[in-house]
């Protein structure tokens, strides 16, 4: 789909249907989706133009009026709206949207709020793509075989599939099955094969 299709969604819908190349549901929306966006796109004081995407896709404007504001031409912010959406693709930024959208799911299937009484909030209790292994609990088997391929953070792990992970020395069933379980507390998966 064309960024034009995508943008007839509503946003943050758009935005979000954009950069994954697929529609999104408004329900699948993590909550903290506005950071994710900021984190995603870079969005800081210093780099205005990457503002241009949230003029686009948030305020409707049409690439002529972004082009007016920051006194480009209107091919010049379409190039930068598209090198953005490119950016947010990359697999260290993209797994952070999809992570958000699985979190989301796994919230409303299992009937929880963020902000739940029933769940505690302490640190341990939420893991992000840049939380270490560590923090999964893993056993010295499982623990040693991913630090020999170099996967520190759980936002590498979920990157790789079963036969990635079968690849590796002394990493069989029993601890593929291991880190499954774990992740899946999380609401979290390897990815499919």
């Amino acid at each position: 789909m064309k960024l034009a299709q995508f943008r007839k969604l509503p946003y943050p819908q758009s935005i979000w249907s954009a950069v994954l190349q697929k529609p999104v549901s408004p329900d699948d929306i993590p909550d903290d989706w506005e950071e994710t966006l900021i984190y995603v796109f870079d969005i800081n004081d210093s780099k205005p133009l990457n503002m241009s995407i949230l003029y686009f896709f948030r305020d409707g404007f049409t690439l002529e009026r972004i082009a007016n504001n920051f006194g480009f031409c209107r091919e010049y912010i379409r190039q930068v709206i598209e090198k953005t959406i490119r950016r947010a693709r990359h697999p260290s930024r993209y797994w952070t949207m999809v992570y958000g959208l699985r979190r989301a799911q796994f919230m409303k299937d299992n009937h929880l709020g963020y902000w739940a009484d029933n769940i505690s909030q302490k640190p341990g209790d939420f893991i992000g793509l840049t939380s270490s292994i560590d923090d999964l609990n893993l056993s010295v088997r499982s623990w040693n075989g991913l630090h020999r391929r170099n996967i520190s953070t759980v936002g590498e792990l979920i990157a790789c599939s079963e036969d990635d992970l079968m690849k590796i020395r002394n990493m069989g069933a029993h601890c593929i099955k291991e880190i499954s379980e774990c992740l899946s507390k999380y609401g979290l998966s390897l990815q499919s094969n």
